[in-house]
């Protein structure tokens, strides 16, 4: 376990013994982004031959922006002041104040496709040697996704799960 942690809290230490949100903060940047978000978002560009640049890692953003203590960062428990801040200098209203959407895996429209016979076997198999799912209920929302594409966000874990044993 150990050996597992301490990468982490090497960086931590670097930053002083002051766990508080600019600690977490810097160790997020150097742990979470560039181990996790920075390598998918290279190896999936690099997969589709696109170009991609990560905007607000230039230089001159982030001579400016890691500075600043966490309270300039987070305010009233909004993520984003200084962003959403410029966003309305330079955006029209409808483009920084609507509701945030991310891009969503189609999940749904998988389980309910292609990937229908799979979550059939998995369901089979587990009803069978896994008795920790309240299967009639797995299949009911497997018959709603199946008429509405919309449920298959609750079958995706216990499906891994399944399909992992």
């Amino acid at each position: 376990v150990d050996r597992f942690f301490s990468p982490w809290q090497e960086k931590a230490d670097k930053y002083g013994h002051l766990w508080n949100a600019d600690l977490f903060m810097r160790v997020d940047l150097e742990t979470y982004l560039t181990e996790n978000c920075l390598v998918k978002t290279d190896r999936a560009s690099m997969l589709a031959s696109l170009e991609v640049r990560v905007p607000y890692l230039d230089e001159t953003i982030l001579d400016r922006i890691l500075p600043l203590s966490a309270d300039k960062k987070i305010i009233n428990g909004e993520l984003k002041p200084l962003l959403k801040h410029l966003a309305k200098r330079l955006l029209p209203p409808e483009v920084w104040n609507r509701p945030k959407h991310g891009f969503d895996v189609p999940i749904s429209n998988w389980l309910a496709g292609k990937w229908k016979p799979a979550l059939d076997r998995v369901l089979e198999w587990g009803e069978e040697h896994v008795r920790v799912f309240n299967y009639s209920y797995l299949r009911r929302l497997q018959r709603e996704n199946e008429r509405n594409h919309q449920t298959g966000r609750y079958l995706w874990s216990p499906f891994v799960l399944l399909a992992w044993m």
